[in-house]
């Protein structure tokens, strides 16, 4: 019963509170040894959020070569598709949304 315990406390500590506010933890060497190894974690992650890691020189042009070198004028990177077809395509979103959204207040003004 206690190992039972001791693997759901944790859980409904982080879902119900701030660690080590539960009354279980006060008692369990257990929790109270993994909640200062979380706290460890946390401190060597906060001490890493800093530092830059420098991008290998290569890495621009492998990005580069894999997405093809799609740019074009008047275009999205990457874009296959012409301008009007873009537009055609939002167009067509729009009337969607508005539809759906109609059909919303349209049911609730039925059930009002």
């Amino acid at each position: 019963m206690t190992a039972l315990r001791c693997r759901v406390a944790p859980i409904a500590h982080r879902l119900l509170a701030a660690p080590g506010s539960g009354e279980h933890s006060r008692s369990c060497l257990r929790c109270q040894a993994e909640e200062a190894r979380e706290r460890a974690v946390r401190r060597a992650l906060a001490s890493l959020a800093d530092e830059v890691v420098p991008a290998p020189p290569y890495l621009a042009a492998a990005v580069m070569a894999r997405l093809g070198g799609s740019r074009r004028a008047g275009g999205l990177a990457g874009s296959h598709h012409p301008a009007w077809a873009r537009y055609a395509a939002a167009g067509v979103g729009a009337a969607a949304a508005a539809a759906v959204f109609a059909g919303v207040i349209r049911r609730r003004s039925r059930t009002a």
